[in-house]
């Protein structure tokens, strides 16, 4: 039998959290728990809280060493509209030699050359 790998149970942990003018909330981890060798999806809403557009962002999702990225890295925009909301996904493979725990996720964004970064949990 699989070890059940627990990963981020985000929704208790950080619901939430802002960087720059962005709103950014954890919608889903899918499957969850996730277990060694299969695959789960990361999905983020990221809300833009200005009055204004933003040009040039881009949300890259870092991972610890034991998972892979399955698909593109960065998630770019050339505007994202005052109030918009955003949804992105990735997904994402853990290794079949992971072991039971929790791993931090960084999520950074980078608004027009203005970088920062989100921890979950």
């Amino acid at each position: 039998m699989k070890k059940i790998f627990l990963l981020l149970i985000l929704v208790f942990l950080l619901p939430f959290a802002e960087a720059g003018n962005m709103n950014v909330k954890l919608l889903s981890i899918d499957p969850s728990p996730v277990t060694p060798g299969n695959f789960f999806s990361v999905t983020f809403e990221a809300t833009n809280t200005e009055d204004i557009a933003l040009n040039n962002t881009a949300f890259e999702l870092h991972i610890p060493a034991n998972f892979d990225l399955e698909t593109d890295k960065s998630i770019d925009f050339d505007r994202i509209g005052p109030d918009e909301k955003l949804t992105l996904s990735w997904l994402v493979k853990v290794d079949t030699t992971a072991k039971a725990g929790f791993e931090k996720i960084e999520l950074t964004i980078d608004e027009d050359n203005q970088e920062s970064s989100l921890f979950f949990p």
